[in-house]
């Protein structure tokens, strides 16, 4: 039997109205946060792109202005690692600056805002703002509390994880192997196996930089454990590959460097 609407006639407009908004909203969030995330986190930046840009035009028929922004964010830091030199890097970077004033009063955005600005300070090789940032990140994360719940393991890792990328960019590589190890606990405790996967791969960027034997086995041995838990995972799995292909190199095996590229 069919149900009968009984919504008088004068207020179906407005119902109507409201159930359109309703779904360009929710088509929006799964088009951007969903689906133009997974392209982003997977390497495929060109849909990334694609799906957050139609997103972000979606929420603008909306009074979401906290996703709007998160889009944009998203946005920039699709730009920031699609950019080919520094310029593009700054260019990225000031679309997420602008992007982040929208995020203040979301304590998880807030936290993903500073950690994807950060990313882009570290690529423009800007070492003192990646640091201000991070710091910046510590005070959000703690300032969470409750909001970031079971996350906080998570950002603690995401955190450690760019301070070693920061200090092996000082040749502090002592200190880089000791944030990775951080990285690394945090990402066990929190069972995040996308994070456990980067902080081994950093573990082993700063053994390649000090570049002794045993290290250069450490590395490899973190690369290949890497490289198999990122097997659906083309950016990841790719990055462990030139790792692995920069290890044979270091230890003049050519042939098996040969066989990785």
């Amino acid at each position: 039997t069919l149900a009968v609407d009984a919504t008088p006639e004068d207020q179906r407009p407005q119902q109507f109205e409201h159930a359109q908004k309703l779904a360009s909203w929710t088509t929006a969030r799964c088009l951007a946060i969903g689906i133009g995330w997974i392209y982003y986190v997977t390497g495929r930046l060109s849909d990334a792109s694609r799906c957050l840009a139609v997103g972000q035009t979606m929420f603008r028929s909306t009074t979401d202005s906290v996703h709007r922004a998160y889009c944009e964010l998203l946005l920039g830091a699709v730009a920031r690692a699609r950019a080919d030199d520094s310029e593009m890097v700054k260019k990225a970077l000031a679309t997420m600056l602008r992007a982040s004033k929208g995020l203040n009063e979301h304590p998880l955005f807030r936290l993903r805002a500073g950690y994807e600005i950060a990313v882009a300070h570290v690529h423009a090789g800007d070492l003192v703002n990646a640091a201000r940032a991070i710091a910046e990140m510590k005070s959000s994360l703690s300032l969470s509390g409750s909001h970031a719940g079971g996350r906080s393991l998570r950002w603690t890792s995401q955190v450690a994880i760019l301070e070693s990328r920061l200090l092996r960019t000082r040749n502090d590589f002592t200190g880089a192997q000791e944030a990775a190890q951080r990285a690394y606990v945090a990402a066990e405790r929190a069972q995040q196996s996308t994070l456990v996967t980067e902080a081994l791969i950093v573990m082993a960027e700063a053994e390649l930089e000090v570049g002794s034997s045993s290290g250069l086995d450490h590395a490899l041995a973190r690369l290949s454990q890497a490289r198999f838990l990122s097997r659906e995972n083309p950016k990841t799995g790719a990055v462990c590959t030139l790792h692995i292909a920069r290890v044979h190199v270091r230890r003049h095996r050519f042939e098996e460097a040969r066989y990785e590229f």
